[in-house]
């Protein structure tokens, strides 16, 4: 299947983020402590064990302490319909507080969304509309599959 739509999202490259704790929980940032409240980080780590809806692990995203959804899908030939599935998330949520709501697309699709720290700590209705509306996104998606 080609790709027929613009994906007008931000492209989110790997190198952009480095995992301190992976979806798993696992702590994996042995040598970083001196980069990030460490404290911080394994609460929020503590909150997003109790979320669902996508694979959730703790980052830092271009130096931004935050959260990382996202979930892979392996089929390319959904590449239109993640777009299609993640743009009234990306239209409503991306760039609200620094949210931002991606997709990575090269050898499989990867719908990415950042949660900064401070909007999971602060802003607890915002987090949770926004994680519920990712990961009806990403169940619409997996339907397709």
């Amino acid at each position: 299947m080609s790709s027929n739509l613009k994906n007008i999202m931000p492209k989110f490259n790997i190198n952009d983020t480095t995992y301190l704790y992976n979806c798993a929980g696992d702590f994996v940032a042995e040598d970083l402590t001196v980069y990030y409240d460490a404290e911080r980080a394994k609460d929020l780590n503590s909150i997003v064990s109790k979320w669902a809806g996508a694979e959730f692990a703790v980052v830092l995203r271009h130096g931004v302490l935050g959260v990382m959804a996202e979930q892979e899908f392996s089929d390319m030939s959904l590449r239109d319909n993640a777009i299609t599935e993640l743009m009234p998330v990306y239209s409503k949520f991306n760039g609200t507080r620094h949210i931002n709501i991606g997709l990575i697309d090269n050898d499989s699709i990867w719908p990415q969304m950042f949660i900064p720290a401070s909007v999971v700590e602060d802003h607890p209705p915002l987090t949770s509309s926004v994680v519920k509306q990712f990961a009806i996104a990403l169940e619409n998606l997996s339907d397709r599959a």
